[in-house]
């Protein structure tokens, strides 16, 4: 049987309870794309996938305005495949690679 779920109903059953979405997540093949916990511990990752989040991606301009840091963190979740650089008319922007990814 196939359920039908808007953004409000994944917010309010899985986004506003991480670690329940994250215990039916684990294993499956969704997860490969996925960074692991203890990528998320690191303060530099975690503020590149909060702006990516806050700010729908992080174009390549704005990286004029960030650490050495957040510009290696950066990297890696592009190496990683945790964010997307995606051509606009203005430029390089780094976003996910799926509106379910976003979220």
């Amino acid at each position: 049987m196939k359920i039908p779920l808007d953004l409000q109903a994944v917010r309010k059953y899985l986004l506003n309870r991480p670690l329940k979405l994250f215990g039916y997540l684990s294993g499956s093949r969704f997860t490969r794309g996925l960074p692991q916990s203890e990528d998320l511990q690191n303060v530099a990752v975690a503020r590149v996938l909060k702006k990516a989040i806050t700010s729908n991606g992080i174009p390549k301009s704005a990286l004029r305005h960030e650490d050495r840091e957040f510009k290696q963190a950066l990297d890696e979740a592009w190496r990683k495949g945790w964010l997307h650089a995606e051509k606009t008319r203005r430029g390089i922007r780094y976003v996910f690679a799926s509106k379910i990814h976003h979220w």
